[in-house]
């Protein structure tokens, strides 16, 4: 009688094949229009048990998956658009099933190029936990794009998130080495704090250092809910020393290698606000737009 209070049940080794992530969310209860989708393509248990009542599965997990992607809006919605995705990766978690969720302990997600160290909880009640844990390294590349923008770099992130299922808030601390994004390129972000509720990126205290000059970045908006683009609004500030040489920002727009700028070179101090616009009304030539106002 499994449904006896305390009755053990245990079974294993479980193969598993071709499941959907959204259909496991749909049909635990977890949340019924997943904006994720992720194939789970071959899989394994060398054992999962525990008790029916009070409820409490648990086993450990390995999987390779692929086509793993974030949309705008539920997965199964044909206006969806992409966010985030990445093509394979192996999953390695312990895998419990508790009266409150879902819980996925001790994640570790290796693709070719990144590993992700995390836990995971889903709620029945369509509640989001998770972390990202010390030793998680990303490269951007894999992830590309972001919604329409190409980027690429190495990112080392720790984080937490909590909300409902489709609007969780994350902070995260941020280093991302050879950071690219878009057609610019702005070299190493030493530090940044980044908070993200879909779909905006806020990012404060950010440290950039490119070449011979370095670039404090107070404040920096992202938002992807631009219709059709994405637009970034950002406070630039380089007093510091050794300021920004007009070299390395002939670099980070993309025109280092322009003979017309290669003997005009200055070092400014100041502020300045930006403003970047991909897709949309004002990107009339569809590669972006950057507008800078300065005083140094």
């Amino acid at each position: 009688e499994p449904f006896t209070t305390g009755v053990p049940l245990s079974a294993g080794p479980i193969d598993i094949r071709n499941m959907n992530i959204e259909g496991i969310l749909r049909d635990l209860g977890v949340h019924p229009q997943s904006w994720i989708t992720w194939t789970l393509e071959k899989g394994h248990f060398d054992k999962f048990g525990g008790t029916i009542f009070p409820l409490s599965l648990e086993g450990p997990m390995e999987f390779a998956t692929k086509n793993f992607e974030i949309f705008d809006r539920p997965a199964t919605d044909p206006s969806r658009g992409h966010m985030l995705g990445f093509a394979e990766a192996k999953l390695h978690a312990n895998f419990t099933i508790r009266p409150t969720g879902i819980i996925f302990d001790d994640v570790l997600i290796e693709s070719p190029k990144s590993v992700l160290r995390s836990r995971v909880s889903l709620q029945f009640r369509k509640y989001l936990e998770a972390q990202l844990f010390e030793g998680t390294r990303i490269d951007l590349s894999e992830l590309t794009p972001l919604k329409n923008i190409p980027w690429s770099g190495i990112a080392e992130v720790t984080a937490i998130g909590r909300g409902p299922f489709n609007r969780p808030e994350i902070e995260a601390d941020v280093a991302i080495s050879n950071f690219n994004f878009s057609v610019f390129s702005f070299g190493d972000i030493e530090h940044a704090r980044v908070f993200f509720e879909p779909f905006d990126i806020h990012v404060s205290d950010a440290h950039l250092r490119k070449g011979d000059s370095r670039v404090a970045v107070p404040n920096l908006h992202v938002d992807f809910d631009a219709i059709p683009g994405v637009v970034v609004d950002a406070d630039i500030d380089t007093h510091s020393a050794p300021h920004l040489w007009a070299h390395d920002f002939y670099d980070i727009v993309g025109m280092g290698d322009d003979p017309r700028f290669a003997d005009l070179d200055v070092n400014a101090s100041g502020t300045a606000r930006l403003r970047f616009v991909q897709g949309g009304p004002e990107d009339r030539c569809g590669g972006g737009r950057l507008r800078v106002k300065t005083r140094m």
